[in-house]
């Protein structure tokens, strides 16, 4: 399949080593702390990884970022119920405190997690919910996940399925969303799908893949394409973003 290029979003490999350059060369303090969200089962390295790099073009200050994993749960009302714990924690805030305003940058079902724990609470299991400014998210199955079609090994995954109940609840909740929704896909994505990653009536900002590596592993390739952290770091430190609006991907 031929390289597909997005008109809203086509910068430059020129183009992206100055910008790269000039981010990592001028720090900014951020308005926010900003959580990463991990996928689905994956380890703490991943989201991790993406601090870092995101750390890199944006503060330069490991504190201001917050890495979260939850490889060992299979559902997501204890996974938020984690990621909440989790963040009070490490912002200092208590269970009566409410939690201070983020920032989140979440891979795959990290932006479910997300968008569940910044709602109206749909599974009547606590009393408290994040707020959110912006919530970024990388290959997230908003529309479901191509592959839960074929395994479904837990709750999770079968919350993943394309017209499941819980994605129904998330699309109910988020007309009243007070968070800025910023979705991105790569194509060639057989885990998800480009075409599920972004809400109902809504397009994600996409990008074909270009190398082999990328081919064969692109939902977690995202996670290194420099053009989407270097978009998102742009939006982070307040400036204006690389990328046009979303579009509907041309596939997968």
């Amino acid at each position: 399949m031929p390289l597909r290029i997005n008109p809203n979003f086509n910068p430059s490999p020129e183009q992206l080593d100055a910008e790269s350059r000039r981010l990592t060369g001028s720090p900014v303090p951020l308005p926010r702390p900003v959580i990463v969200l991990a996928g689905y089962r994956s380890p703490k390295f991943t989201a991790e990884g993406v601090a870092r790099r995101l750390c890199a073009l944006t503060s330069g200050t490991p504190s201001d970022f917050h890495p979260i994993s939850y490889a060992n749960l299979g559902a997501i009302p204890p996974v938020v119920e984690h990621v909440l714990r989790t963040i009070q924690s490490e912002l200092g805030a208590t269970a009566n405190d409410p939690i201070p305003e983020i920032d989140i940058v979440a891979t795959s079902m990290g932006g479910l997690v997300a968008r569940a724990a910044a709602a109206s609470d749909p599974f009547n299991v606590r009393r408290s919910r994040l707020r959110v400014r912006r919530l970024f998210t990388l290959a997230t199955p908003h529309r479901g996940a191509n592959l839960a079609r074929t395994i479904a090994v837990d709750r999770a995954a079968h919350d993943m399925l394309p017209g499941s109940q819980f994605l129904a609840d998330l699309d109910r909740a988020l007309p009243a969303a007070e968070f800025e929704l910023v979705c991105y896909a790569q194509l060639r994505d057989w885990w998800v799908g480009a075409t599920n990653a972004a809400p109902p009536d809504r397009e994600p900002i996409w990008l074909d893949t270009r190398t082999p590596f990328e081919w064969a592993c692109s939902h977690f390739a995202i996670n290194f394409n420099r053009a989407i952290l270097i978009d998102i770091a742009r939006r982070l430190r307040g400036e204006s973003p690389l990328a046009g609006p979303g579009s509907r991907p041309p596939s997968n």
